[in-house]
């Protein structure tokens, strides 16, 4: 993991410092870290998945029950070749670039967004179907440079003219 990438991208929701990245080695297992060193605001990975979404509401908890049930069915849509097509065919707004999956869902282009040899993604969802596309992440055995944020796409910690390019599906039916 580059951290040096992941330092330029997020900001303090507290106090609009620069937040940073660090990886903290126990005994089980690596555990990543994102801290403010001017207000010490920290949050620690859960399952890979830093959650800075620490509001509550009704819309929320009942996507999370209909993502719990997606886990178990293959997350392809009738739409899946099409997108594919226009991921293949626009190359060039991926490869070496910063990608932000807004609206990441299970993580069902990942797989197509990686091949294309991308700096760094950023995946972001405020609904934990993010663990699942974490999930699907690990199970590719691949290891670049990726950040799964759990937050509400509209209040996000992501620092502005960060990302160089924005790839998101079917995400304005759940925005409010």
């Amino acid at each position: 993991m580059n951290y040096e990438i992941l330092d330029k991208l997020f900001f303090c929701k507290k106090c609009n410092s620069d937040l940073h990245f660090y990886n903290s080695n126990n005994l089980t297992k690596e555990k990543n870290i994102i801290k403010c060193e001017k207000c010490n605001f920290k949050i620690e990975s859960q399952y890979g998945v830093f959650d800075f979404n620490l509001k509550s509401n009704y819309k929320k908890k009942s996507y999370d029950k209909i993502w719990k049930r997606v886990e178990y069915f293959d997350a392809k849509t009738n739409y899946y070749n099409k997108e594919k097509i226009l991921i293949n065919s626009s190359k060039e707004l991926f490869k070496n670039k910063i990608i932000l999956e807004a609206g990441v869902g299970d993580g069902r282009h990942l797989d197509l967004l990686i091949k294309n040899k991308p700096s760094c993604i950023v995946c972001i969802d405020a609904f934990d179907s993010i663990y699942l596309a974490r999930k699907r992440y690990d199970n590719m055995g691949i290891n670049i440079n990726i950040v799964f944020i759990k937050d509400d796409l509209l209040d996000s910690p992501i620092k502005s003219r960060s990302i160089d390019t924005i790839w998101s599906i079917g995400v304005l039916s759940v925005v409010k």
